[in-house]
Formats: structure tokens, C-alpha cells, sequence
């Protein structure tokens, strides 16, 4: 079309504005491209990512736009990327993958084992705990109610005063105890049959006072009844019904019938009445004393502990602390690794540019390519009828590419090989890597499907002790050991499903990553030449000038190479048949595999029983008649000469007809490189 022969086989100088506004774009979208695969990939802020992005594309675009040279370091990063460099940086993002998957992965599942291991010990606490509780807690409580139940003791003792202030308010009143000692209640033994003799005094008089209010009061409601009678009879009936009220004398009925005795103690108190009031005093004052300063003490001895021993809920706490401040560290590096593998990309803009400066400055740099003008020069000269390169001999052809051919050359058979082979080691380490965290995976999957565990913890703790009785003590020893009645049960479930691995599967995404990085790489192995022999075009096609200074140079090194590399063999040949060298390069193999073929013609397969072109070096093949299609065999000294060598030394046995004299020593030609 027309813009694009414009654009791309117009002069430089022509056509600016419409390349500067297309360059300008094409800036802007490699500066996009470097954005989504470079500068996203270093996990910054996303306002600085966005920043430098911008940043980065709108460079690039002004750049393309103005300068030639930088369209052409652009292009040439494509291409670099089937370089060395260019693959180096492709594994580098390969390993990168491998570190964000397979290896972050694997991190994520030893942090499922250590929550395991947590989690594991804390229910192993939980359950030991448990039965702790069931077994050993009541006594525990019991004991430590003991002060509790010994103030229940005290009240109980303490209430005894006033079961005996009654009694002793009815035997002593304030008249009759003066000699008491109020500060102690002490009664003095003495004292017991005076306490005896009054006690008998005051009963008989509290008796008689009894009787005679009795009387008293009865006498006035006789009184009081017949008042009442002549208030409420008629006056003439009144004396006959009411006289009954003036009989009085019934009131002393009691004393009447009873006689003097009727308040005589004697029959009622009997013997030793005092001393088993002496008795109920003293006990009281003896149970008060023995109980007032009563307390309980306990100690409770604690093992000495080691300051380095801790329990199970600490330790698993430490254990995932430790983890996670490991497992912080190693994100750290993946992170700052990753970045670090990212900006090796920048490599291959580098090995571009690189490319690009010796291009221009080193003639010899990459010049191995016949092209179109290097095939116009020879064809002029034969045209002239001078001496051509074309076609191209065995040596030639091991260094010089034709760029436009689709055949590999050796030299990149021979690269193409050694990469496979290191681009596969590579890749058994990342699917190692990966196995390593399938099987890991697949561990802990397994635990989670057949680990599960639910403990039922059934048990009872029933202890009763009865105290038989209604009296003081039984409710003393009731009180205290009333607190190791036990009647514990526990029934509860347990189960370690939350202690169970989680593992995490390693996404598909990510191995897709890693064996299309390891694919890609693998096809940029495959067309490396072909990535070599591109960026020769993109720079030929921008400085196609400096192209054909090129061109010319290789021409002119190889024709005096294909010379000299005669000359060279001429005198090489001439000083081994002077210094009778010639006879002895025959090794003893091939001496045997000559002499005696039946028998030692198998040697043929190593390489010191085969013959060698005189002029260049080309081994013999086994086959017959291939060796008889390519090689020419002297009849006069058995030696070999490759078909090529043989037309250019104009088929003379250099062995048999030594070259004259006079050719130029090889002592001249030692240093051209051939």
C-alpha cells in the first residue's frame, strides 16, 4: 500500500511528520507492553506503578517519534528475546512463576502443619483438662471452703449462749448473783449448795406469790361480778340472786386443800439440779474459749518451674509466632527476588541497544551473512572474469549463514542441542519443585480426609458422706465435711476437625505459567538463528550504508582468507614432507584398520583409524561409497583429499608432487585467521 512504502522504503529524510506521528504511537503502545509485563510485576504502590507507566510510555513515545535509532533499538528487543540473554531473562520470569507458585504454595501448607500442631496440643490441654476437673476440682473446692465451713462452726457454738441465757436468767437474777464475775461468767464451786438452798427460797416464794395473786385477782372478780349483778338485777331479786357472788372463800380453796407444803420445791427439783447447771455453764465457757481463736491454715506447694519450660497453649502460640516471623522474612526475599527477576527484562533492552552500538562501530561484529549485495559483488567479478567465492567452500560454509535459507546452519544445530538439553534440566527442577509441593499437598489432603477424630468424654465422680444425727456434733462435723459431697458428670464431645490441615491446591494458572515460560523459551531455542539473522535485517534495513560497508569488509576478509588458507596448506604440506612428518601422523590404528581390513576394519568407527583430508581436515565416513563419492584417494600414497580441496589444489598430490620451493614460507601465514 502506500503508506506503507512510505513508511518503510522511503529515504530517512523523507516522509517525517507521518513517521514521527506513527513512531510516536508505537512508542506508546511498547510503553504499555513494558507496563502490563515489567513494572506491574514489582508489587509497588498503585499510584506509583500507574506513575512510572505513564511515564515510561510517553518517553518512549517521543522517543520513537524523533529518533530513528531508538525505533531501531526498540525493534531489535523483539528478536533479543531469542537471544541468550533474551532466554536467560525468560527463564529468570520461569523461576520467578516457580517462587510466587510452587514455592509460596508449599510455604502456605507448612503454615497449615504448624496451625495443626497448635491447634493439636491446645485440644490435647483441653481434654487432660477436663478430666482434671471431674477427678481432682472438688476436692480442691472442698478444701478451700474449709474456713468458710469453720465460721458455720462458730455461729453454731456462739447460738448455745442463747439457748443457756434463759435458763440462767430463771435461776439468777440480778439480786442473786452479785458474786458473780460478770467478765467470765465463772460461777465458783462453793457456792453450789448455797445456790441450792436459794434456788428452793425462791421457788417456794415465787410459788406462794403465784397463789396469792391468784387469790387476789379471784377475789376481785367476785367483786367485780356481783357489782355488776346488783347494777343489772332489780333490787328485790337482787339480794337472792347475787348473794353466790359474796362467797370469796373459794378463792383460798388451793391453800386450803394443799395445806403448808402446796409450794415445797423439794418433790419437784431433783438432787444434783446444780451441778448439772454448773455443768452447762462451764461447757459453754469451754466451747466459747477453744473455738474463739480457731482458724484454718493451708500452704500450698508449687514445683519450682524452670523459666525455659512452658505450657502447651504458650507453646503452640510460640511455635506459630516463630513460623510466621520466618515465614514474613522469606516473603520478603520472594518479593525483593521478584523484582530483582523483573528487572533483569531490562537486560534485554540493554543487549538490544548493545547489538545496536556494535553494529555501528564493529564491522566484524555479527558480519556472517551472504546477502543479496554480498552475491552482487561476486557476480560482478565473475562477470569480469576475476577470481569469485561463490560457491562457498567447506570451511567457508562452517562460518558464513546464508540468512535467507530456512536451514539451520551447524554452528546452530550444535547451540540448538547444548539449550535443549539445559532448557530440560531446567525444567526436571521445576516439575521436581512442583511434585515436591503436589505430594506435600496431597499428605495433607489425605489427613484432612481420614484424620478426623470426635472424643466423647463420658464420666461420673459421686461422693457422699452422711452424718446420723440431730445433736451439736453431727451438725458440727455435717458443716465441715459437707463440702466433699461430690455428684460430678460430664458428657461432652470433642472433635479435631478445626485441627485438620487445610491445604491449598496449586492453581492451574500457575503451572501454566511455568511450562508455557519453559514453552516459549523452548521455541525461542528453536529459532535462534532465525532471531539473529532478524536483527541483521532490522539494522541493515535502517543503515543500509553501513550494511554495505559490511558487506564489502566480509567479501575482502574472505577472499584473503580462502588464499592465504591455500598458501598456508601449500607450506604446511611442504615442511612435513621435508621433515618426514607426513608418514608419521598415521596412527597405529589406522595402520592396522589399512593392513588388515577383515579383520580391523571395525576400527573405522573411531576417530584415530580414520583418514583425513591433507588440505582441510575432513575425516573419512565408514561408508564405502559415500567415501568413494566424496574423497579422492592417491593411488601413489594411500592419502586422502576431500573432492573440493582435491579441484583447488588442481588435483596434484601435494605428498607425491611436493609444491616448488618458492612458495611463501609458512611462517607468513600462521597468523590469518582461516
Amino acid at each position: 500500500c502506500p503508506l506503507c512504502n512510505r513508511l518503510l522504503f522511503s529515504a530517512r529524510d523523507q516522509y517525517r511528520v507521518l513517521k514521527g506521528i506513527v513512531g510516536f504511537f508505537y512508542g506508546i503502545s511498547l510503553g504499555y507492553a513494558f507496563y502490563n509485563l515489567v513494572i506491574t510485576q514489582l508489587d509497588i504502590q498503585p499510584v506509583s506503578t500507574y506513575i512510572l507507566g505513564t511515564l515510561t510510555a510517553v518517553l518512549l513515545g517521543f522517543g520513537c517519534a524523533v529518533s530513528s535509532q531508538l525505533r531501531c533499538t526498540v525493534l531489535l528487543t523483539f528478536p533479543n528475546f531469542g537471544s541468550k540473554t533474551g532466554r536467560s531473562t525468560l527463564r529468570a520470569l520461569a523461576i520467578a512463576y516457580i517462587i510466587a507458585g510452587p514455592v509460596a504454595n508449599l510455604t502456605t501448607n507448612a503454615a497449615e502443619v504448624v496451625r495443626t500442631f497448635a491447634c493439636t496440643t491446645s485440644l490435647t490441654y483441653n481434654l487432660t483438662k477436663t478430666k482434671y476437673v471431674l477427678m481432682f476440682k472438688p476436692f480442691q473446692n472442698a478444701l478451700m471452703n474449709l474456713k468458710a465451713d469453720t465460721s458455720e462452726v462458730k455461729e453454731t457454738l456462739n447460738s448455745i449462749k442463747g439457748v443457756v441465757k434463759p435458763i440462767k436468767y430463771e435461776m439468777e437474777d440480778d439480786g442473786e448473783v452479785n458474786s458473780l464475775k460478770e467478765e467470765n461468767d465463772y460461777l465458783d464451786t462453793a457456792m453450789v449448795n448455797s445456790l441450792k438452798i436459794d434456788l428452793r427460797e425462791r421457788l417456794n416464794s415465787k410459788c406462794i406469790d403465784v397463789i396469792s395473786a391468784a387469790g387476789t385477782n379471784c377475789r376481785k372478780m367476785f367483786e367485780k361480778a356481783h357489782d355488776n349483778c346488783y347494777n343489772n338485777v332489780p333490787w328485790g331479786t337482787a339480794w337472792i340472786l347475787c348473794w353466790p357472788m359474796k362467797l370469796t372463800f373459794i378463792c383460798d380453796v388451793v391453800t386450803a386443800v394443799g395445806g403448808d407444803n402446796v409450794c415445797d420445791p423439794s418433790r419437784s427439783l431433783s438432787s444434783g439440779f446444780g451441778s448439772g447447771y454448773e455443768y452447762i455453764i462451764k461447757s459453754r465457757d469451754r466451747l466459747s474459749q477453744e473455738f474463739k481463736g480457731g482458724h484454718i491454715q493451708y500452704k500450698i506447694e508449687r514445683p519450682n518451674i524452670p523459666l525455659d519450660i512452658r505450657g502447651a497453649s504458650d507453646t503452640a502460640q510460640a511455635v506459630v509466632r516463630a513460623f510466621q516471623q520466618k515465614r514474613g522474612f522469606v516473603e520478603i526475599i520472594i518479593l525483593y527476588l521478584k523484582r530483582i527477576l523483573v528487572f533483569v527484562f531490562i537486560r534485554i533492552i540493554l543487549n538490544a541497544q548493545d547489538f545496536h552500538e556494535k553494529y555501528l562501530r564493529d564491522i566484524e561484529h555479527q558480519n556472517i551473512y551472504i546477502t543479496k549485495y554480498f552475491k552482487k559483488i561476486d557476480a560482478r567479478r565473475f562477470k569480469n572474469g576475476k577470481h569469485t567465492l561463490l560457491p562457498l567452500k567447506k570451511m567457508e560454509k562452517q562460518k558464513l549463514i546464508n540468512p535467507y535459507s530456512l536451514k539451520f546452519h551447524s554452528t546452530e544445530m550444535n547451540r540448538l542441542t547444548a539449550n535443549t538439553i539445559k532448557l530440560a534440566l531446567e525444567m526436571m527442577t521445576a516439575t521436581t519443585i512442583i511434585l515436591i509441593d503436589r505430594v506435600f499437598y496431597e499428605t495433607l489432603l489425605l489427613v484432612q480426609q481420614h484424620a478426623k477424630i470426635d472424643f466423647e468424654q463420658v464420666g461420673n465422680h459421686v461422693l457422699i458422706i452422711s452424718v446420723h444425727g440431730t445433736g451439736l456434733i453431727a451438725s458440727i462435723v455435717r458443716s465441715v465435711v459437707g463440702g466433699f459431697n461430690i455428684n460430678k458428670s460430664v458428657n461432652k464431645v470433642y472433635s479435631n476437625e478445626r485441627c485438620l490441615p487445610k491445604p491449598k491446591l496449586l492453581s492451574l494458572q500457575s503451572i501454566r505459567q511455568i511450562y508455557g515460560m519453559y514453552l516459549f523459551v523452548f521455541i525461542l531455542t528453536i529459532v535462534e538463528g532465525y532471531s539473529s539473522r532478524i536483527s541483521w535485517f532490522i539494522c541493515s534495513y535502517f543503515y543500509p550504508k553501513q550494511e554495505k560497508k559490511r558487506v564489502l569488509h566480509l567479501y575482502n576478509m574472505t577472499m584473503k582468507a580462502r588464499i592465504g588458507f591455500f598458501k598456508y596448506m601449500q607450506a604446511k604440506v611442504q615442511r612435513m614432507v621435508k621433515q618426514n612428518k607426513v608418514v608419521q601422523d598415521i596412527s597405529i590404528l589406522l595402520m592396522l584398520r589399512l593392513r588388515h581390513p577383515k579383520m580391523f576394519g571395525w576400527l573405522g568407527w573411531f576417530s584415530d583409524a580414520k583418514r583425513k583430508c591433507l588440505i582441510c581436515g575432513h575425516a573419512e565416513p565408514n561408508n564405502k561409497e559415500k567415501r568413494e563419492k566424496l574423497f579422492h584417494e592417491c593411488l601413489g600414497c594411500l592419502y586422502l583429499y576431500c573432492n573440493e580441496c582435491w579441484a583447488d589444489i588442481d588435483k596434484i598430490c601435494y605428498v607425491c608432487n611436493p609444491p616448488a620451493s618458492n612458495v611463501v614460507d609458512v611462517q607468513e601465514f600462521e597468523d590469518i585467521e582461516v
